[in-house]
């Protein structure tokens, strides 16, 4: 069976909402598929904090592929998830056959100012004068001095600006359907979804170690298209029209077969939103066979 390894997003996140949603499908699919709590995250075990780093976690990934002898998995990437599939693609180059974007960002500083753009048109519109000066208090944060925040201060401001993405709504669709409210009742009836949520001592640790406000994975996506594709949600707030083309530019290649493609009323989680659809592209877009 073709393997298939899902990285989930984050920091501080789990895969348990792919597992009790998705994974099943994907394998009546006829599909091998693997997934796992990062380091420091969901059911993983508390970790050294120093090991909370793209090496460590393209090693541990690397140990998992190992240990289940696959022979080059596709791995789908979801939201931060990119960033850690695209750190193992440079550090083990070839293990993985392909690399399947979902939801994710090649430029953190991009995100950071979709959320912050799209955030500060709805508090305006709403006169919500308040979270308009917090919102501005966190850019300047990050953006003027975020060499001045110490680990724990840069945790909070960069976990601040993903929590105004989802009071802006960010994250959701603007309307749901039959078979994504069954798919989070489903989600909501699993006893693990409370008790998985906040298990993570990783996210203050990792921003920490890594130089995260600044990371751009744009140009080595770019090189390396031919083993990259993406799927995203038009509704998916942490990235604007403008960001999502560019998005769209980096990863085709004018002649060639597309390798990007975004679905319809889909938001951040898009194999919930949209479930048909995105099995639907990780076959024709990505290809995975």
């Amino acid at each position: 069976k073709p393997a298939l390894i899902f990285v989930h997003g984050g920091p501080g996140l789990n895969s348990h909402d792919f597992e009790v949603t998705t994974a099943q499908r994907l394998s009546d699919e006829g599909f091998l598929v693997v997934t796992y709590d990062q380091r420091g995250q969901g059911r993983s075990r508390e970790a050294d904090s120093s090991e909370f780093t793209y090496q460590q976690y393209a090693k541990d990934l690397r140990l998992i592929i190992e240990s289940l002898h696959l022979i080059q998995p596709t791995l789908i990437a979801h939201s931060h998830g990119g960033s850690i599939a695209i750190h193992f693609d440079q550090y083990y180059p070839g293990m993985a056959k392909k690399i399947a974007l979902v939801s994710a960002p090649l430029n953190f500083w991009d995100s950071i100012s979709s959320i912050e753009e799209n955030c500060a048109s709805k508090y305006s519109q709403n006169g919500e004068i308040e979270k308009l000066r917090e919102l501005a208090y966190i850019h300047q944060a990050l953006f003027a001095s975020p060499m001045n925040l110490s680990g724990k201060d840069y945790a909070y401001a960069v976990g601040s600006t993903f929590t105004a993405g989802l009071d802006c709504g960010l994250y959701s669709v603007k309307r749901s359907s039959p078979k994504r409210d069954q798919l989070n009742a489903l989600l909501k009836a699993n006893p693990m979804t409370v008790k998985l949520s906040g298990q993570s001592s990783a996210m203050p640790a990792f921003l920490s170690n890594e130089n995260y406000v600044h990371g751009d994975s744009s140009e080595f996506v770019f090189q390396n298209r031919a083993h990259y594709c993406g799927i995203y949600g038009d509704e998916d707030g942490l990235f604007t029209p403008l960001v999502r083309a560019t998005l769209q530019s980096t990863l085709n290649n004018p002649g060639e077969e597309l390798r990007f493609k975004l679905i319809q009323g889909a938001s951040h989680a898009l194999y919930i939103d949209q479930q048909d659809a995105f099995i639907e592209a990780l076959q024709s877009v990505c290809k995975i066979k």
